[in-house]
């Protein structure tokens, strides 16, 4: 019997696979050391019986990263990261996936891969293959008559689409995964450097500067310079006064304007002499209508839903910001509520059944009366003439009808309901809107009125776009003869000022984001949150995103050196270029090559003309010079530094012209105690919860570089160092870092649910009560009862569950010695004293994970 391994890109999807290829037959297999489930059928493949497995990963297994010595930033010229080489490594959520993923395909004759299909999806299909093909029963083969790894193809998470997807499997496309580490590529080095080399630049001169990061981005800086260059024009703008000759008539109680037909007129003298031309009238004033015309108008419906319309319509009518908008229609189509999200057509393929649709939504209470409508004053089209078919998926519809109230959030109800409407709006007919105008010749001026009539709703029955109704002006009709005589009317003179353009809305930042090629239908949500997130612009009320100073100056500055580093056309160029490599035009590498060479040429102009930058950012922010307030004595000069108590604490030394960083929290002198590896004045840092720990200010700088808690090697220091790098043997703090005993529980237990920047702490037995066990970043504290000694093991001894080092334990009354796990063995639990449930502490058997 054949073996057969389908993997999906969540293990949502994975259960739907399961259940429509199945027929709700499928058994799923439990494990608790599995991160994905595992779903179990027999069934038949390629017309033999096989028993047929069912799982998932959940998104990109691997992530591009520069090898460890690269991340040091003090160490490595950052211009050697545009030669260094990259490695693709476990993802944060991969780690178990890898092992998954080998383990349950052992002994697979076939692969089947079920992830979205766009060029991510690409690319995680490659991913996959790569954890798999030492465990598969012969070696992958991609292609051709031999192939076992076979790729399926599907816009829609029904039945229907599934098993249509099942009979035309297809093989994964290399070209396009290759596209996908092109931009991963260039994208991680041009931002490593360019943000590397501006951090450290400004970060340590300006006490002001708040920012942690001062981050550039080959995406993401265009995406800031369209959002500055408006506010510039907003600042250029310089008002007019223009004015209208109006003429208000009465007709049966009712009242209308009609303005000259000289339009516009932007001196008052002329203004004034018309009005004043007319009024003085030797005889009766009457005006007389010349000519009555009446034309119909049709409003075309809109186009089939693509991404960027999706995201620019929730903007809009919603007030959601694209970012989140994606999240949820992400998660709709998890749920088999509408197709892939990410799309690029905006046109129905021939074969699109717009019927299967209606009847999946007609069968819904909620929906139901507004398809009984639809279908009654509506014929069935195609939708309208100057879509695309980017043969990609088709445009975003729902698929499975349900009813209000039953989704997650108000959030999900709302962005469904738009996509049914603007599925509905989309094959409705089109609007029709009449047209009336009259011409009135009032002592030799000519004046205009028009009013329109909504004749036909058509398509906007369902739009739900009342912006869109209240452009049409509709209004009760007041009827005009020709040659009919005005006489009860007034003459007036209208004052207006032209109005300078307003901030970027988000759905305009989409807009020009797609047109300039900045991003991808995917990522341009990511993009403009991370501008908000940069504090680089700053959102409104009305969702219009206003650039902040520092924002203001980073577009400025690189202006000023290069301003090709913020325009759109770099990018866009970069983009045409991964396409080819997409469609198989061009190599891969030699595209990498090409644009980093381009991109390091700027860096290194950029670098030697930085002081036009920084002479901007002098103008706002504050030097360290003229900050702070002096505090401790430097280990170098001894010297006075300067405590700066901002955003980020740092201390500055201004005869030595360097800046340490501390945590957050408060700090007070240590009565002159040294640290003897680097003779820097120690500190007291006082925590946000109040516990107090020694810190070297040197120490603790060197050792704060970002690294990942999940590291089995990585022990982060009590204060002022790591227990791997002290090498004072005579610190009379020492004893504090040789009591570490592992990470803390509840920080990994946070970490896990809410990913922070910052790495867990670590517990530790404190030396002072030896009977007592703290965390050095959180409030996690045991205490042990019945115990009279409590001592840490040497490091070597650690528990193979949860590589936490071993307590040595007396027990009293009978002074019995015991070696163990606080976190794993049973006779260590009896005898802690806790004031939190046991589960916030507890180890599972797997490293770095509790329950």
């Amino acid at each position: 019997m054949l073996q057969v391994l389908m993997v999906a890109e969540k293990p949502s999807i994975a259960e739907i696979l399961a259940n429509a290829l199945s027929q709700g037959s499928c058994h799923m297999k439990v494990s608790r050391t599995s991160p994905c489930r595992v779903y179990e059928f027999l069934g038949s493949f390629r017309g033999q019986r096989a028993n047929v497995k069912v799982t998932s990963v959940l998104g990109h297994v691997f992530s591009f990263d520069f090898p460890q010595e690269y991340n040091n930033w003090d160490s490595v010229e950052v211009e050697q990261l545009f030669f260094a080489g990259v490695r693709k490594v476990v993802a944060e959520s991969g780690t178990k996936v890898v092992k998954h993923l080998a383990k349950e395909a052992a002994g697979i004759d076939y692969l089947v891969l079920w992830l979205d299909c766009d060029r991510e999806g690409e690319n995680i299909a490659c991913e996959v293959i790569a954890c798999v093909k030492d465990s598969m029963k012969s070696t992958p083969v991609i292609q051709g008559d031999k192939a076992n790894v076979f790729r399926a193809k599907f816009s829609a998470l029904t039945t229907r689409d599934i098993c249509k997807a099942m009979e035309n499997l297809t093989y994964v496309d290399t070209n396009q995964a290759a596209s996908v580490d092109v931009r991963a590529e260039i994208d991680l080095k041009v931002g490593v450097a360019f943000t590397r080399f501006q951090t450290c630049f400004f970060r340590d001169k300006f006490s002001s500067l708040d920012s942690k990061l001062v981050s550039y981005g080959p995406c993401q800086t265009p995406t800031l310079g369209f959002c500055v260059a408006r506010l510039d024009e907003i600042s250029k703008f310089s008002p007019e006064t223009f004015y209208f000759v109006v003429v208000t008539v009465r007709k049966e109680n009712r009242t209308s304007k009609w303005y000259s037909t000289r339009g516009k007129i932007f001196d008052r003298q002329v203004a004034n002499a018309i009005v004043e031309r007319i009024r003085s009238s030797s005889s009766v004033l009457t005006g007389k209508i010349i000519d009555a015309r009446a034309t119909k108008e049709r409003r075309k419906r809109p186009l089939p839903l693509n991404t960027v319309e999706l995201l620019k319509l929730a903007s809009t009518r919603l007030k959601m910001s694209p970012h989140r908008v994606a999240q949820v229609a992400e998660n709709l189509y998890t749920q088999g509520l509408i197709s892939y999200p990410r799309t690029e057509s905006s046109k129905y393929p021939s074969s699109f059944d717009m019927e299967a649709v209606l009847s999946e939504l007609e069968r819904t209470s909620t929906w139901s009366p507004v398809i009984k409508v639809f279908r009654k004053g509506n014929q069935l089209n195609k939708a309208r003439q100057g879509g695309v078919d980017k043969g990609d998926h088709p445009p975003i519809t729902p698929v499975r009808g349900v009813e209000k109230g039953s989704l997650k959030n108000e959030e999900y109800e709302r962005v469904y309901e738009l996509i049914v409407n603007c599925f509905l709006s989309s094959i409705a007919e089109d609007a029709v809107v009449a047209h009336q105008q009259y011409w009135m010749s009032l002592n030799g001026e000519k004046f205009v009125f028009s009013q329109k009539k909504l004749v036909e709703p058509g398509w906007l029955e369902f739009s739900r776009s009342s912006n869109y109704l209240d452009s049409l002006h509709v209004n009760s009709q007041i009827e005009f003869e020709e040659n009919e005589s005005v006489a009860d009317f007034t003459v007036s003179l209208e004052e207006m000022q032209t109005e300078p353009p307003e901030y970027l809305s988000e759905s305009d930042l989409v807009e020009m984001m797609e047109k300039h090629g900045i991003g991808t239908d995917a990522s341009i949500p990511t993009h403009i949150n991370n501008i908000i997130l940069r504090e680089y612009v700053r959102l409104s009320n009305e969702r219009r995103l206003i650039p902040t100073q520092l924002g203001i100056l980073l577009y400025r500055g690189y202006q000023k050196i290069d301003p090709q580093l913020v325009s759109p056309v770099v990018r866009s160029h970069i983009e045409q270029e991964i396409s080819q490599v997409a469609s198989g035009q061009v190599d891969a590498m030699s595209v990498v090559e090409h644009c980093l060479n381009i991109f390091w040429k700027k860096f290194l102009y950029f670098r030697e003309h930085i002081e036009l930058m920084d002479t901007l950012f002098q103008t706002v922010f504050t030097s360290m010079h003229s900050s702070g307030k002096n505090f401790s004595l430097c280990g170098r000069c001894n010297r006075y530094m300067k405590l700066i108590e901002e955003k980020q604490n740092r201390l500055f030394c201004v005869n030595c012209n360097d800046t340490f960083r501390l945590p957050s929290g408060k700090f007070h002198i240590m009565n002159g105690n040294r640290c003897e590896l680097d003779s820097f004045e120690l500190v007291t840092w006082v925590s946000t919860w109040g516990r107090p720990l020694v810190i070297c200010p040197k120490c603790y700088s060197d050792s704060s570089s970002d690294t990942l808690f999940s590291d089995p090697q990585w022990y982060p220091g009590l204060g002022c160092t790591q227990v791997s790098t002290c090498r004072s043997s005579s610190c009379p703090w020492r004893e504090w870092h040789q009591s570490t005993i592992w990470l803390c529980a509840l920080c990994v237990q946070q970490a896990e649910k809410t990913k922070p920047n910052n790495s867990p702490g670590v517990v530790f037995l404190s030396p002072r009560l030896s009977t007592q066990i703290y965390c050095n970043r959180c409030n996690f504290s045991l205490k042990f009862s019945q115990v009279s000694v409590v001592q840490v093991c040497p490091v070597e001894q650690t528990c193979e569950t949860c590589h936490s080092r071993k307590l040595l334990l007396e027990r009293l009354p009978n002074s019995v010695r015991q070696t163990g796990c606080i976190y794993c063995d049973s006779q260590f639990l009896a005898v802690l004293t806790r004031d939190m449930p046991r589960r916030t502490f507890r180890a599972s058997p797997r490293p770095f994970r509790t329950k």
